[in-house]
């Protein structure tokens, strides 16, 4: 039996409505439940986790070191009715999940036998334990494919497989997140830790972008910020995931430093930030000295002066209405910018030197901070 027909195996025999989270409070299955079901069980099902409210009591109170079944009362600032909570073992004995018991309506929480539930959970921990095997050996070898290792990729197909995330010969869509928005559990995405942030893998259509950007809103939901790659017919395109996955990764580092393009960058979108990721030769045409003197300054005001005045176009009025300040001071920030880059800002060549570079130079920056 699967982990969802074990849960609705309990939610069957008993008198109550069965959720099923792990160890981070993330919902995995659920049984149906009665009308009027309390606030904290239909919020957790619909974002598929508990809030953070509640995570936050559970930890505080110390209920996520139990390793046997205990009762919870009514927590009305959270919308929590009375339920049994039931840790899920790994064969090794450790804690791999919560069930949660919620009496239906009328009936008393007294009255429910955790004995029924508990001829289950010896079976949903080691189903949870198997899972958890499958997903770290698949995000093992997927991040190794993506990073060119020698990894056969109809190896790391099989490994997709039983991992039951994503098919792999369906077509697939990379996005890089910051690692604090993959604060829900989502069953349809594969998620691959990679230092400061974390690569998504999921199954989508050719014609991705919509998709895509649902997903991303959906990981945000809680803050930080994603960048959306290109979709690629399959996994066995391995060029072209390795291709997506930078490209997701330059768009997360995009909508870090632009918020023009915050808190979801599309690569498709990005514009000129694209050069970002052409060979290094063009890149440090591009980057010019100029910008580099003056992302280098001790005055981060300069550059940010200087981004803004070309970004209107040398508008002046337009410049020192966004950065409040006054006219004259402008000027004089100009005239230092000058002095400092080693430029001309009625030149066109030296603006446009300038601009690609501020625009680009804190994007590689920061896209170098997170190899």
């Amino acid at each position: 039996m699967t982990v969802q027909e074990l849960v609705a195996a309990i939610g069957e025999q008993l008198p109550t409505s069965v959720m099923l989270v792990d160890r981070d409070l993330k919902v995995l299955a659920y049984s149906t439940q009665a009308e009027n079901a309390d606030e904290c069980r239909v919020r957790a099902i619909l974002s598929r986790a508990c809030s953070p409210e509640t995570r936050t009591w559970f930890r505080q109170g110390g209920y996520s070191r139990a390793t046997k079944p205990f009762q919870l009362g009514p927590i009305p600032a959270l919308g929590s009715g009375a339920r049994w909570c039931m840790p899920t073992l790994s064969p090794n004995g450790e804690v791999n999940g919560y069930l949660f018991l919620a009496p239906d309506p009328g009936v008393d929480i007294d009255l429910l036998d955790p004995a029924v539930a508990s001829r289950y959970s010896d079976s949903i921990g080691s189903e949870l334990a198997v899972a958890e095997h499958h997903r770290s050996v698949a995000a093992l070898s997927l991040q190794r494919l993506i990073k060119g290792h020698n990894e056969d990729w109809h190896s790391v197909a099989e490994d997709l497989r039983r991992a039951g995330a994503v098919d792999p010969d369906e077509p697939l869509l990379t996005l890089a997140v910051t690692t604090s928005s993959v604060a829900q559990y989502r069953p349809d995405i594969h998620a691959i830790g990679n230092g400061g942030y974390t690569l998504v893998v999921t199954n989508t259509s050719l014609d991705s972008a919509r998709q895509g950007v649902a997903l991303a809103r959906d990981l945000t939901r809680r803050g930080g910020a994603v960048g959306i790659g290109t979709a690629i017919p399959g996994l066995s395109e391995v060029a072209g995931l390795r291709a997506s996955a930078r490209r997701a990764q330059l768009s997360l580092c995009v909508a870090e430093v632009d918020d023009k393009h915050a808190p979801i960058a599309e690569w498709a979108r990005l514009g000129l930030y694209r050069l970002a990721l052409q060979p290094e030769v063009l890149r440090d045409v591009v980057a010019a000295d100029s910008a580099q003197r003056l992302l280098d300054h001790r005055n981060p005001d300069l550059w940010q002066t200087a981004l803004c005045f070309l970004d209107k176009a040398g508008d002046v009025s337009a410049t020192a209405s966004l950065l409040q300040v006054h006219r004259q001071t402008l000027y004089y920030r100009l005239s230092r910018i000058n002095e400092i880059a080693g430029i001309d800002l009625s030149d066109g060549d030296d603006r446009l030197a300038l601009h690609l570079g501020l625009k680009l130079g804190r994007v590689r920056e920061r896209l170098a901070s997170t190899e």
